[in-house]
């Protein structure tokens, strides 16, 4: 059996997330916005590489959880930057 060394990372949806849901009459209690969607990053040893990670593949989760929320790309926020990402959702990972 092959071992995978991998971190798991939960991403729960920001107020500014939730609002912009809202928006899009979307029902934001039927998402189970209690749990947290879980990704799976490379391991990471100290706050900083995982920090550095995040940075790498932020833009992907990110449009994971809008394309959960919302399939019409026309409708996501214009700003996806990382610094977007980050405040759009609390990230919670665990090495």
């Amino acid at each position: 059996m092959a071992v995978v060394n991998r971190c798991a990372v939960g991403i729960f949806p920001s107020q500014k997330l939730l609002d912009w849901a809202r928006q899009h009459d979307l029902d934001v209690d039927a998402a189970g916005v209690r749990e947290p969607c879980l990704y799976l990053i490379p391991d990471y040893e100290t706050e900083e590489e995982a920090e550095a990670i995040l940075e790498e593949v932020y833009e992907a989760i990110f449009e994971a959880e809008l394309d959960y929320w919302h399939r019409d790309t026309g409708t996501w926020p214009a700003e996806r930057t990382y610094r977007c990402s980050a405040s759009g959702s609390t990230c919670a990972s665990t090495p």
